[in-house]
């Protein structure tokens, strides 16, 4: 399994230094040994159906980008879907998975100081109607806004210690057989997440 890592975008182009930033980022990363980058486009359309999106990866795509929203027994489900399409395609038919990544030395740290963040960034998605999380128990405590645990989010997080990490990682690939996993590490100490899951987490999959 190969892993990949979000670049921090520039929030204005014309500017040097959110650029540098970029740059160091990604220097950082290959010298942990992430396999890739990207730069992220969000699309927001409430109620977008997923099978469709999945079989025009099969007829047209060489893989397909499965959402931190998605829970794994459904992601397996189209990841299987998808496979038996894109061969009958005669194609290529990578799975990457992405996945909202905190990581710290306890469990307890990565519900203080991460998971408050990545809850209200998905309350922030359900207001400006993007489609919804697809567990039910994380769907109906931001709805309540109840305080949320990792524990809320069932398997739609790469949260806790390294060894956390690992465990949820391999679980990840065994039920889905992805062969890639896209982490996006947020919050002010995103770049310390970064180095910590470079070390720690990496080496248990080369």
């Amino acid at each position: 399994m190969k892993f990949g890592f979000n670049i921090p975008a520039a929030p204005d182009p014309h500017t040097s230094e959110p650029l540098r930033r970029a740059f160091d980022v990604c220097a950082r990363a290959e010298a942990l040994g992430f396999d890739f980058g990207v730069v992220a486009q969000h699309r927001f359309t409430a109620g977008y159906p997923l099978s469709p999106w999945v079989t025009l990866a099969a007829r047209l795509a060489d893989g397909w980008l499965a959402g931190f929203g998605d829970r794994l027994p459904a992601v397996a489900a189209r990841a299987a879907a998808y496979r038996d399409q894109a061969a009958g395609h005669g194609r290529a038919a990578a799975v990457c998975l992405l996945r909202l990544v905190g990581i710290a030395a306890s469990r307890d740290e990565v519900e203080r100081g991460w998971l408050p963040g990545v809850v209200e960034m998905m309350r922030g998605y359900r207001r400006a109607g993007a489609p919804g999380e697809k567990s039910r128990r994380a769907a109906t405590s931001l709805r309540e806004r109840r305080e949320l645990t990792l524990a809320a989010f069932d398997d739609m997080l790469i949260a806790g210690t390294p060894a956390d990490c690992v465990e949820q990682l391999k679980a990840c690939q065994q039920l889905t057989g992805c062969e890639y996993v896209l982490a996006t590490f947020r919050g002010p100490d995103a770049d310390e997440q970064l180095d910590l899951f470079g070390r720690e987490v990496l080496p248990a999959f080369t």
